[in-house]
């Protein structure tokens, strides 16, 4: 079992085997992932377990996603809207899901992921959606600030955090703008709150170097919380406007120049 000095939001891990996985799904596991007979087809998994998977109440762990790094590889996901900054303002047209991972390779070619009705063989038979997304080097902290801060305030520059009222207020964080009672209480999030994103996953894979395809491991629904720049000297630089933005105390371990935001995966 972990603990989360020691392991962050992870819990445990089990590894699991399947002794017949000839459809290529493992649906069958056993407890016995350390001894599987020789002369047969196998499929292994590892289940996790999280702590704090889903947000409880604005009161619960912050979880941190890195959105561009120093070397300014960010994701890019509709070939339509230019540009990181008007991405997250707008968000992302084409439908994307995650990869099956059963094809090869894993994704098109960056000039072809976008091509309809599919990309051609070997993924016409699983597209679309689109299962990839395409990591480009053209983004940087700057252009990730601008974007936000337009999102949630539409000041890309100098954003102010709304004052508190009864009720909604666009911008504003959770834990004080979302209810009228200023008490937010799971499931009772605004539908036309900026701050409620979906955000494509990816595996150990990461964005390699830059322009080029990667697979999604998942889409999440995540509450947007606060964001800020990892600085020379290791600490974080906060530019979200608004209170109650408390980042995890982990985020000092990331790059220098990173971008980086924060919040709560919500289902």
């Amino acid at each position: 079992m972990g603990a989360r000095d020691r392991s962050g939001p992870v819990k445990f891990l089990r590894l699991q085997a399947d002794r017949n996985c000839a459809d290529g799904a493992p649906d069958a596991f056993d407890g016995e992932a350390a001894s599987q007979p020789l002369g047969a087809q196998h499929c292994f998994a590892i289940e996790m377990g999280l702590d704090d998977a889903f947000a409880a109440s604005q009161n619960g762990p912050p979880v941190a996603f890195g959105l561009t790094w120093p070397s300014a590889v960010a994701l890019d996901c509709d070939p339509n809207t230019v540009g990181l900054s008007d991405q997250i303002v707008t968000g992302c047209q084409p439908i994307h899901a995650p990869n099956s991972f059963t094809t090869n390779p894993l994704c098109p070619a960056p000039n072809n992921l976008y091509t309809l009705p599919n990309p051609g063989l070997p993924f016409d038979l699983d597209w679309p959606p689109i299962r990839c997304v395409l990591a480009r080097t053209t983004a940087s902290g700057n252009v990730a600030t601008a974007g936000f801060n337009t999102r949630m305030f539409q000041d890309s520059t100098s954003p102010l955090c709304p004052a508190d009222a009864p009720g909604f207020v666009a911008g504003g964080n959770w834990a004080t703008e979302n209810n009228a009672d200023d008490t937010w209480v799971y499931p009772n999030l605004n539908t036309n709150d900026p701050r409620v994103v979906l955000i494509p996953t990816l595996t150990s894979m990461g964005l390699g170097n830059g322009n080029e395809t990667v697979p999604i491991d998942s889409i999440v629904r995540f509450y947007v919380s606060g964001w800020g720049r990892i600085a020379g000297n290791g600490s974080l630089t906060m530019e979200d406007p608004c209170p109650g933005n408390t980042p995890p105390s982990d985020l000092t371990v990331l790059t220098s120049g990173a971008f980086v935001f924060w919040g709560h995966l919500i289902p």
